[in-house]
This record gives C-alpha cells, sequence and structure tokens, in this order.
C-alpha cells in the first residue's frame, strides 16, 4: 500500500443516520458511590467501502459530530492481499500503524460497548477480511491474528537455530531413570514396621532388599548393613509421605551427528508414598542443555523456560563462564568411557568425576576452556596451582603467558629450571608470578626472600615503582625495616612508600637520590610531605585543578535542585572547584585533592554536596558524593570518617531523597542508569583486588565493604 494512493481514494464522511443517531446519544451523569459516572449507549460509528481491492473503514467518534463535522477521526486502510494496514489520524495529520482497539478515543466515558455500523458495511468488513466475527469485532480479530503470525515470523527465525541444535540431543539411556532413583538422589531410607521390643528387620531404598537392624529409631541416621549406604531409619507408621531434597543430576551424551558433546542438567526427587515404602516414584526435571564441539570448546547453552511468555521451550543463553557457580552434584557414568577416548581426552573432566562425589561439570568445562593447560598443570604434579585454576581462574588465566603454546613451559612464561623449582616448593600463582619476573629481570633470587614475598602478599608489580632503583634483596630489607619501624604490614609499608615518592616528585624533589628513596623513617618524612602539600599556594592548585577540568563549574550550575533544608540540616551545591576543594581542605578528605571525583562530575557520573547544619549553615560538617538519582555513595566529615552523628541525619537524608525523586528528568534516569554500571565496575575490581585502607580511622578494613555499608540506594526514585 502507498500512502499517496490511499490519500487518492473518496473519504467516507458521516452520514445523516449517523449524526442523528450521535445526536440522540447524549452523555447521562449517574451517581456511583461518590462518584459521578459519565455514560453513552455509543463508543464510536463506522462506515465501511471497499475499492481497488482496498477495505476502508471510517472511524467516527462524538466529541467531532457534536460540532457538525462530517470528517472522520480515523481511516482505516486494510490491503487483504499484502495482510497490512494504515490508519490515517486526521486530527493530527499522522499515520499509525495501532490496531484499532488501540487508537484514542477521546474523553473518558463510560460506554456500553456497542459500536454503531449499518448490517451491511458489517457484513462487507467480515467477507473481506474472512473473519468469523463481523463488523468492528471483524475488524479486531483480523488484525490481531495478522499481528500474531507477524510475531511467530519474527520468533521463528531466533527459534528455528535453536531447535536445529536440539535436534542433536539423543534419547535418555533407558536405565536413566533407575540410576537417577538410586545413585544421583543419595538420600535413602531403612523402613521399618514399630515392634514394642525393637523391630529386627527393615527395608532399604538404595539396595531395595529386607535387611537386619537393631533397635532402630525414628529419623536416627545409620549405614545399611547390606550396602553400606548411608541411610535414615524410617518408622512405616509415623513417616507418612516421604519427598527428599532436590538434587542435581548432570548427563554427558555424544550428539546424534557424532561430533561434539551435550551437558544435560537436571534436579531430581524422589517421593515415598504413605504406607508403600517399597514403591518410591522418582522424578527428573531437564533445565539446562550445554552444547559443545569435538574439542570441549565453543559452548552453546539453552535452558527450559517461559518464551516471550508464549510457551515453554528449550531457548538459547549465554554460555557459562570460569565464574558460573552452578551446583554441584552426580554425573551419570555409564557415557563417560567412550567420551574420555575422544571429546574429554584433555579435559581431565572424567578422571575428577570418578575421583569425586560431586561436581559441576559445565563450570569445569568453562575453566578448561579459560585455562587450557589445566591438563598439563595436574600432570606436571603441580597441586597448588591446579587447586587455584579451578578456585581462582581469573587470576591464574591472567597471568599465563603464552595461552596458545601446546608446551607448558611456555605457556607459563618460564623455564625449564624455573618450572623445576616451581614444582618442588607446590608453587601457586603467586609464586609463579616472581618466576615469572625473575626471568624477566635475567636474575635469580633466592627460594627464601621469594617465600618471604609471597607470604606477605606482595606481587612484582607492587615493587615496579622503586625497582630500577633498589634490587630485590634491597627492596626486601628496606620494608622489613620499616615494618618493625612503624609496627606496619608489609603491604601497608608499600603503599605508604609508594605514596611518599609521589608527593616527593609534585613537590619537585630528586626522587633518585638514594638519601630520598631510602629514607630513613619512612612514615615521619610521609606525613611532613602531606603538610608540605598542604601548605603549597592554594590558588594556584585551584587553577589547575579548573583548567583540568573545565566542565565541572557548568555541572555544578546545575546541582540547585538537589539543594533541600529542614529545621536541622540542610543540602547546599557547590558553586565550583573552589568550593570543592575548601571543602576538602576543611575537612582533610581526599574529595579536594583527588581528581577522580572532578572527573566524575565533568563526567556527570557522580556529585559533591555538602551536609550542613542549618545553624551553621557556612561550616563544613559533612561531605556526600551522590548519583544522578539522589542515590548516596558516600559520607565523610573530618579526616575521611564516619561518626555516630551521621546517624542522627538518617531522616532528613531520605526525606531529601524523597524530594529529589520528584524533580529528576529523564536525563538524569539515563545518567544514573550510567552511573550505576560505572559503580557496579569499581565494586567487582575493588572486592576482587581485595583492596585494604592503610590509614585513618578504617585502617584495616577492605574498601569494598566500606563503600557497600556506606551506600544509601533511593528507593524513592525507582
Amino acid at each position: 500500500m502507498k500512502k499517496i494512493e490511499l490519500k487518492a481514494l473518496r473519504t467516507l464522511k458521516a452520514t445523516a443516520e449517523i449524526q442523528r443517531t450521535a445526536a440522540n446519544d447524549p452523555i447521562v451523569k449517574t451517581k456511583v458511590g461518590k462518584w459521578t459516572r459519565e455514560s453513552r449507549e455509543y463508543k464510536f460509528f463506522l462506515r465501511a467501502a471497499a475499492v481497488n481491492n482496498i477495505l476502508t473503514v471510517a472511524v467516527f467518534l462524538h466529541e467531532h459530530l457534536e460540532t457538525g463535522g462530517k470528517l472522520p477521526t480515523y481511516e482505516v486502510y486494510i490491503s487483504r492481499g499484502e495482510q497490512r494496514w494504515l490508519t490515517y489520524d486526521r486530527p493530527k495529520g499522522k499515520w499509525r500503524t495501532a490496531k484499532i482497539n488501540l487508537l484514542d478515543f477521546g474523553r473518558a466515558v463510560y460506554y456500553s460497548g456497542k459500536v454503531w455500523i449499518t448490517p451491511a458495511d458489517a457484513a462487507l468488513i467480515q467477507n473481506y477480511l474472512g473473519t468469523e466475527k463481523s463488523g468492528y469485532d471483524g475488524l479486531v480479530e483480523y488484525q490481531r491474528k495478522i499481528e500474531e503470525e507477524n510475531l511467530k515470523r519474527r520468533h521463528k527465525k531466533e527459534t528455528d537455530a535453536w531447535d536445529k541444535a536440539m535436534e542433536q540431543v539423543p534419547q535418555l539411556p533407558k536405565d536413566w531413570q533407575k540410576w537417577a532413583a538410586k545413585t544421583g538422589i543419595p538420600e535413602h531410607y531403612i523402613y521399618y514396621q514399630y515392634k514394642k521390643k525393637g523391630a529386627k528387620h527393615g527395608y532399604c531404598t538404595h539396595c531395595g532388599k529386607e535387611v537386619p537392624i537393631n533397635h532402630p529409631r525414628h529419623n536416627a541416621k545409620g549405614v545399611c548393613p547390606h550396602c553400606r549406604h548411608k541411610i535414615v531409619f524410617k518408622s512405616a507408621g509415623r513417616a507418612g509421605r516421604v519427598i527428599t531434597n532436590t538434587y542435581y543430576l548432570y548427563l554427558l551424551q555424544r550428539c546424534k551427528s557424532g561430533v561434539g558433546f551435550v551437558l544435560r542438567e537436571f534436579n531430581g526427587y524422589r517421593i515415598h508414598p504413605k504406607g508403600c515404602y517399597t514403591v518410591a516414584e522418582c522424578y527428573t526435571h531437564e533445565i539446562r542443555r550445554t552444547i559443545y564441539d569435538e574439542t570441549a570448546q565453543n559452548p552453546r547453552s539453552f535452558y527450559w523456560g517461559w518464551y516471550k511468555q508464549i510457551e515453554c521451550r528449550w531457548i538459547g543463553s549465554a554460555s557459562c563462564s570460569y565464574s558460573y557457580y552452578g551446583d554441584e552434584g552426580r554425573v551419570y557414568p555409564r557415557t563417560l568411557p567412550s567420551l574420555a577416548k575422544k571429546e574429554l581426552r584433555r579435559t581431565i573432566l572424567v578422571e575428577r568425576i570418578r575421583s569425586s562425589v560431586k561436581i559441576d561439570p559445565e563450570k569445569h568445562l568453562a575453566i578448561y576452556q579459560k585455562i587450557p593447560q589445566l591438563e598439563q598443570i595436574i600432570k606436571a604434579d603441580l597441586p597448588q596451582l591446579a587447586s587455584e585454576c579451578l578456585s581462582h581462574c581469573g587470576k591464574v588465566s591472567e597471568i599465563i603467558k603464552n595461552p596458545q603454546a601446546s608446551s607448558l613451559i611456555k605457556a607459563l612464561g618460564i623455564d625449564a629450571q624455573r618450572l623445576k623449582r616451581l614444582r618442588a616448593t607446590n608453587g601457586g600463582w603467586r609464586r609463579l608470578e616472581w618466576l615469572q619476573y625473575e626471568k624477566e629481570q635475567k636474575k635469580c633470587f633466592s627460594e627464601d626472600i621469594i617465600t618471604w614475598f609471597t607470604t606477605q602478599g606482595i606481587q612484582p608489580q607492587d615493587i615496579r615503582f622503586i625497582q630500577n632503583r633498589m634490587s630485590l634483596i634491597q627492596i626486601h630489607n628496606y620494608i622489613q625495616r620499616q615494618m618493625i619501624a612503624g609496627h606496619d604490614t608489609a603491604q601497608q609499608v608499600l603503599y605508604t612508600w609508594k605514596d611518599y615518592l609521589a608527593m616527593a616528585e609534585d613537590l619537585g624533589i630528586n626522587t633518585n637520590d638514594e638519601i630520598v628513596y631510602r629514607v630513613r623513617n619512612l612514615r615521619q618524612h610521609h606525613n611532613e610531605l602531606v603538610l608540605q602539600l598542604n601548605q603549597k599556594d592554594f590558588e594556584e592548585e585551584i587553577k589547575k585543578k579548573e583548567a583540568k577540568f573545565p566542565g565541572v563549574a557548568e555541572v555544578c550550575k546545575t546541582l540547585k535542585k538537589y539543594e533541600y533544608a529542614n529545621e536541622e540540616y540542610a543540602i547546599i551545591a557547590p558553586a565550583g572547584v573552589r568550593d570543592i576543594m575548601r571543602e576538602g581542605r576543611i575537612l582533610n578528605h581526599c574529595t579536594g585533592n583527588r581528581d577522580r571525583y572532578l572527573d566524575r562530575i565533568a563526567k556527570r557520573e557522580s556529585y559533591i554536596l555538602f551536609l550542613r547544619r542549618t545553624s551553621a549553615v557556612q561550616d563544613a560538617y559533612y561531605t556526600l558524593e551522590i548519583e544522578p538519582d539522589g542515590t548516596i555513595r558516600q559520607k565523610r566529615t573530618i579526616n575521611d570518617e564516619q561518626l555516630e552523628d551521621i546517624q542522627d541525619a538518617a531522616s532528613f537524608l531520605k526525606d531529601w531523597q524523597m524530594e529529589v525523586a520528584k524533580k529528576l528528568s529523564v536525563e538524569d534516569r539515563q545518567l544514573t542508569q550510567r552511573s550505576r554500571q560505572q559503580r557496579s565496575i569499581e565494586f567487582k575490581t575493588l572486592k576482587k583486588e581485595g583492596t585494604i585502607i592503610h590509614f585513618g580511622a578504617l585502617q584495616g578494613q577492605k574498601l569494598y565493604d566500606v563503600l557497600i555499608s556506606d551506600l544509601q540506594e533511593n528507593v524513592f526514585a525507582a
């Protein structure tokens, strides 16, 4: 259908009968409780005509007919051949694709549900569209049917690929249910008939035999004397209907094509009916499938779920990653020998299944995909590193130098002699990093030195700031002396040392001078430099920050809407960089001298606001870091601390968040989404790295834990 051709068709105008009927259908007001209901008999009026194989349906509304208008409000054009429709909205002069039942029919008036149309026009619509219903109902039926068919075609493009993949999944083994009931679901019982002198025999649900027992107690744990399986005693008279817990079961099968294999995940449980304990009902429900190629790579995962609110089916999903924490379960054993010879030959999965009672095969294969050297690491007699591959896969994969290398030595980035040393000490990824660093530096460090650094949690990247000025043994000796002098941990000394040298460079001090970088009392000199930095020309520093972050001033102009006050507290917005730096200097925290906060403001990721007491609104009290929707990331007062008095302002801050939620624009909400994503990434990094706070009242705590506890979401902005 072409719009130009449709406009050229004859316009159906309101007939005298339509105008007369509309005039005789006034609004009737009826009292319904406290409310007055306005009602009419007819919702709207229709005319229909078929010209040039196009069905035209004109829709007339009361509000236009009442003013003497004869032109339709909407004109619906339908092409049966193209199975399409277009609606022309005459008042707005726009073309629309909405179904007729979704068009705007004016003011809220209660209608009886009737649509006025002549019998001839109603029959015309039915005959043209070939629907069961006529008139308006036939038109709605046709449009819904076409929309459903179009939707199915769109869905089919997605589901056909899934269905083709599912065709490769073979039938369940014939003894699957039997294995699941006996082995996959490990919960078993010995049922006995209660006797006053104690039952002598019972029925074991695991081995299916009558076994001798001695003075059993209901729900007591025990072991079957025949099969030696762990059981729970159940008195047949007291047990009633018994349902086991739900367990995860796994089945690996080769694909029907003979190329690749599928890992199938099930939930299973068993029911023992009341009074019939020798017969159990076993239920297994398949919930996930992952198809791998012949090298146990390139997984494609599917889950059983509700697709588009239409049907339950297999749905493609993201493949499992090494960080996927599934549930461990038992694995069906009879398909493993064949797969172990080919697809699973290098994965060590079969060996782990045979040595473990429970395992998550999908997680293991995801780790194998991330670290293909897993088999070589295990066979090289490196149990600690192998264990870390399974528990700290992300970290181990980061330090593997050449993942595609066939040789383990090349993959680990060391040589044969260093591999021998790694094996001799049963080293993990921390020691491996030091051996890699040793090779990179073309030196040989003593095992005692490497052991000391690894036990202190210090890695090569932690000392790179000083490695060009001191040897490893000198760094080791210096850290030990400062640990004793300052009663600090090795990591705290490193943090102080690095910060001290960075401040010295800012002050123009020659950090290549041994007297500077090997200062005798590190903590004392560090604190002295802090004081020197605080005494620098404040105005010069402000100018530097304003030049570096020119957008901060413009953003601060938009923060007035976040201001709020009551009798006790007030939220004040800064005017620019000067206010923020002044606040940071007065309260002696990092807001003013750390670029990251100004950078976040310039990017509109987060903003800085000031919490003040209303009675002393000019005096610095607390500094807030907030997200665009009013979510509070941090609340910090003097020396970067958070005191008990902040609890007194908790109610005020909630009221403030409620007010902020009322003022949020669409742009604010979009910025909030981006801010949350950045916060999530930062928090994940902090949690993974385990960053420790080294100074102040929070010293020794993990930065991630502190920030999480400080976070106050704006629930009113949801």
